[in-house]
């Protein structure tokens, strides 16, 4: 941050470096953020669980924007574009709270996690299925499985900011 003051008509520059801290408002706030965030990845999953997982390994035009299928980028971007901003964020605003920063890392750590698998994995294989002419029923069906394995670590980072916005809301937790 810069700030810039005038003192006897001499001008000065102050720069000060952005470091942990703790900022109750914006820890809160960008918590309570990402929360919402991930209940509604939690409600996504599910319902590619429970709707297109279900159907796409025999009909793969249903995950084909081309052949007027479903397009997830257009869930899926968005949401995690803002929690890749609220949760360093709240990390960073709760850093000298020791309760809400364990917490956060710990929603940082499978979030992570959780990202990474998929940018070397569902998303490289995703992306085939989706230009395809035909689908290779078992490579199919093994995405789909594999994609389930990913619930527990969204469960867990939904978890971990849902006890961080609780302690940071004033009630502490044991």
């Amino acid at each position: 941050m810069i700030a810039i003051t005038n003192h006897h008509n001499c001008f000065y520059v102050a720069v000060a470096r952005l470091t942990p801290m703790h900022h109750p408002v914006i820890a809160l706030w960008a918590t309570r953020v990402a929360l919402l965030v991930f209940v509604l990845e939690l409600g996504g999953s599910l319902y590619e669980r429970l709707v297109l997982d279900a159907a796409w390994p025999v009909n793969p035009a249903l995950i084909q924007p081309a052949q007027g299928g479903v397009d997830r980028k257009v869930f899926w971007m968005p949401l995690h574009g803002i929690a890749t901003v609220a949760l360093p964020l709240a990390l960073w605003a709760a850093w000298a709270d020791p309760v809400a920063r364990r917490w956060l890392l710990v929603a940082v750590a499978t979030y992570v996690a959780m990202r990474a698998w998929t940018f070397a994995y569902f998303i490289p294989n995703v992306q085939r299925f989706e230009r395809a002419t035909s689908v290779d029923l078992a490579e199919a069906r093994a995405w789909v499985r594999w994609s389930l394995l990913r619930a527990p670590l969204l469960l867990a980072t939904t978890y971990a900011t849902w006890r961080s916005a609780y302690y940071l809301a004033g009630r502490p937790l044991a």
